[in-house]
């Protein structure tokens, strides 16, 4: 801000002009007792509160004789010099001590005051990043804090600017934590869908006009059992089921769990086949390039194997029961499983359903953990008909779409609010935030009252109190 555009009252200065500026060191690591005292010792990690109130770490009072760590009183505002914490900053709420990378500024009495500094100090956070020296560490120094310009309000004027900014930016914060909360509210509102839709509560409306019934469905699929084993051991046209896993069809009691009308409970794997992912090395080549499926999810592609799409996988080792699903053909590797349709589920309608599975349980306590498919697939389930499973899908997907949305907003809302504190500093330090108030009331601004009276006046009292100081010259008497 150049001093022609400066507000009424105000005044181009330096910071070495409105505070006293020192900085602290570090006592020796190599004396226990210097650490085994009760004296704060702030460093760059504590700074970030407005307030900092503590330290985590205290030093003994032979540690600041024996060392270049200087003490400062309570209410002065210390600023982050080094490396990445350039230009974090706090109001010591405690007399403390520093160490060499903090630079603190005491403000003087009569021209300036604690939060105004502070404030200040952090709306300046960039340009003392911009002016770090060092490379991969850049560092700023004490003088080069002091010679940081500042246009300089009133006194008056200074204390309605900090007020203003308590009250805003308050707001912010709050507004600020209301968004940061919004994930994880939307998080538990996916979760409650997945338990209503895996219940059958998300499609009781549906089934009162639909009538389907899975256990027909199931009998129509199984009546004859060994086709359907067949079925279920058949390599497919690429040739890539390399393991024939024996699987028995489970008769099950379902008299202790209610199921929604024409429900039925069958081991997980009536639903789907899962085999186990492929080495590169035994791969062998096809046309294409498809995406590699880790436990995990997409880490790339490949066009050595497939598996023909939509792909399932499951994490087997590594990512122990994470799911990932893709519409398109896929080469999974063998630190997942991967699933294959029997042709009695939907494909998603599985993905949502392993969602809400606590596969966890089902893998080793060694020290690799890895899921045991053999207990983990004859794991009962709740199999609603084909047809549900495909309006439970649409059901889950509109509402997570409807959650996707609010999540969009709330994070472009998110952006907007984290801009907007640098957007209310920059204001107030142009003045724009005290506008009125300097029109209503120009004799708080003017005169004697102006920043750059105030300065010349704590200059010239200073001045005079550092002239009493110095000892007087003793005469010297001339030779006759």
């Amino acid at each position: 801000m150049s001093e022609v555009n400066l507000p009424e009252g105000w005044c181009q200065t330096k910071l070495a002009e409105i505070a006293e500026w020192g900085s602290g060191g570090t006592p020796s690591r190599k004396e226990a007792s210097y650490y085994e005292g009760d004296i704060p010792w702030v460093k760059t990690g504590d700074l970030g509160p407005r307030v900092l109130h503590n330290s985590n770490e205290f030093i003994s009072e032979i540690a600041v004789k024996n060392s270049s760590a200087k003490y400062f009183p309570k209410g002065s505002v210390a600023i982050a010099m080094y490396g990445a914490t350039i230009g974090k900053t706090s109001i010591l709420g405690i007399d403390a001590t520093t160490n060499q990378a903090c630079g603190v500024g005491n403000p003087i009495e009569g021209l300036t005051f604690s939060e105004f500094l502070y404030y200040f100090l952090l709306n300046e956070k960039m340009n003392f990043i911009a002016k770090g020296k060092g490379g991969a560490q850049p560092n700023i120094s004490q003088t080069l804090i002091k010679e940081h310009g500042i246009a300089l309000p009133s006194l008056a004027e200074q204390k309605v600017i900090a007020d203003k900014l308590d009250h805003l930016l308050a707001q912010v914060e709050t507004t600020k934590a209301r968004l940061d909360r919004i994930p994880q509210i939307l998080k538990t509102f996916r979760q409650s869908v997945l338990a209503a839709a895996m219940s059958g509560k998300l499609t009781e409306a549906w089934r009162e006009k639909n009538i389907y019934s899975a256990e027909e469905q199931y009998d129509a699929l199984t009546r004859n059992e060994e086709e359907y084993l067949a079925l279920k051991l058949k390599d497919d046209k690429s040739k890539i089921f390399k393991e024939k896993v024996k699987f028995r069809i489970q008769k099950t009691d379902n008299s202790n769990i209610e199921l929604p009308q024409n429900w039925i409970q069958k081991p997980f794997f009536e639903l789907c086949l899962l085999n186990r992912g492929f080495d590169l090395p035994n791969a062998k080549r096809v046309a294409g390039d498809y995406p590699i499926l880790s436990a995990g999810g997409e880490i790339g592609t490949h066009n050595e194997f497939k598996v023909d799409g939509p792909c399932l996988t499951v994490g087997r080792s590594g990512s122990v029961g994470q799911v990932f699903y893709t519409e398109s053909n896929a080469w999974p590797l063998n630190t997942a499983l991967y699933a294959k349709d029997m042709g009695f589920s939907y494909p998603r309608f599985v993905y949502y359903k392993l969602l809400t599975m606590n596969l966890a349980k089902f893998a080793s306590s060694t020290s690799v953990p890895t899921l045991n498919r053999n207990e983990f697939t004859h794991e009962v389930v709740e199999i609603p008909p084909l047809e549900e499973q495909i309006q439970i899908v649409r059901c889950v997907e509109e509402l997570f779409a409807f959650a996707d949305r609010i999540e969009q907003k709330a994070n472009a809302a998110l952006e907007r609010v984290n801009n907007l504190t640098q957007s209310i500093l920059a204001k107030a330090f142009r003045g724009e935030l005290t506008a009125d108030w300097r029109a209503q009331n120009p004799d708080l601004i003017s005169g004697d009252n102006s920043a750059e009276a105030l300065l010349e006046k704590i200059k010239a009292e200073r001045e005079a109190l550092s002239s009493k100081k110095k000892p007087k010259k003793k005469a010297v008497k001339k030779a006759k």
